[in-house]
């Protein structure tokens, strides 16, 4: 309220009065006057800085915003926001024209959220997760701009990312190790039966049949004394559990080369059916060879091979 003293009438004032209820409240909100909200916005986890959007200006901004910068709060507010920002974003868009585009959707809509790169004062570059919000009529013109630096959240992201496509990997090499052992294992019984039937008809009396036998078990034999197989499999099972054969000779290193093989079979959880048919030897054979290798290692009666075993898949714990 004014009072204007009207020449020559010593009695008369005019009076008027000017609504300046919205100019106090603005002014409320730029003092931050209130003891609860000013203890909000200092001690804020997430760093907030106060814009006014019609004349692009930064108003205040809390301790934490100029941490992640790297600079004073006055800093801040004296500087553009824009020059707190690498030139061009990671998707090649230019950050003054993102910056020109937040501005115009902020024109439209209270709220807003980004992810984008942002420059500290000694020129590194963080990832920041970004809210707009503007404020209630009539101080819609004002905007709080919430920051949190999400990089360390986003390296963890991408390293988890990174973990699953490397356990996809695995899970398909593992699948794709197991068919292959089993078919080799099926081939290899059916070849197995074939050179026995071989070895009955060979026995009868017919010089001609007795050659041509022959040839066909010498055939046979070198296919199953070929060391490819064994080649086929340890390429596929060491990948899937590299250095297992590696830890194993280092630390039982009077494993035989087929006691190795044994040990990939049983931690494979293969059956001695399935190993014997895999090395064209006979199922006591397996259990045997078991039972030696556990004797080597100083294992117990009740102590469990393959559990042993898995320990040394997983790189020993």
């Amino acid at each position: 309220m004014h009072a204007i003293k009207i020449p020559d009438e010593d009695s008369l004032f005019l009076l008027y009065v000017n609504d300046i209820t919205d100019l106090k409240k603005t002014k409320e909100i730029l003092t931050l006057n209130t003891e609860a909200y000013k203890a909000i916005f200092d001690n804020a986890f997430e760093g907030i800085l106060l814009l006014d959007l019609n004349n692009k200006v930064t108003l205040k901004c809390n301790q934490k915003l100029a941490d992640y910068f790297g600079m004073s709060v006055q800093e801040v507010v004296d500087g553009l926001f824009v020059e707190m920002m690498p030139e061009i974003q990671p998707n090649g868009q230019l950050s003054t024209v993102l910056i020109a585009e937040c501005t115009m959707q902020m024109l439209q809509s209270d709220n807003m959220q980004i992810e984008c790169h942002l420059q500290r004062k000694d020129a590194s570059i963080f990832e920041a997760d970004i809210i707009l919000q503007k404020l209630p009529k009539p101080n819609n013109h004002l905007i709080y701009l919430l920051l949190k630096d999400v990089t360390e959240k986003n390296k963890l992201k991408a390293k988890e990312q990174e973990l699953l496509l490397k356990q996809a990997e695995l899970d398909s090499l593992h699948r794709e190790l197991t068919s292959h052992t089993l078919m080799q294992s099926q081939q290899n019984q059916l070849i197995l039966e074939i050179n026995n039937e071989l070895s009955k008809l060979n026995r009868q009396d017919n010089e001609y049949r007795y050659k041509v036998v022959n040839k066909l078990k010498q055939k046979i034999d070198t296919l199953m004394n070929s060391g490819k197989q064994w080649e086929k499999f340890q390429f596929y099972y060491e990948k899937v559990h590299p250095d297992f054969f590696l830890r194993l000779k280092s630390d039982f290193p009077n494993l035989t080369p087929k006691e190795l093989k044994h040990c990939a079979f049983l931690q494979m959880n293969l059956s001695v059916r399935e190993v014997a048919n895999l090395l064209f030897i006979e199922g006591d054979s397996v259990q045997m060879a078991r039972y030696r290798i556990k004797k080597k290692m100083g294992l117990k009666k009740e102590d469990k091979l393959k559990t042993f075993l898995d320990r040394y898949a997983r790189g020993k714990e």
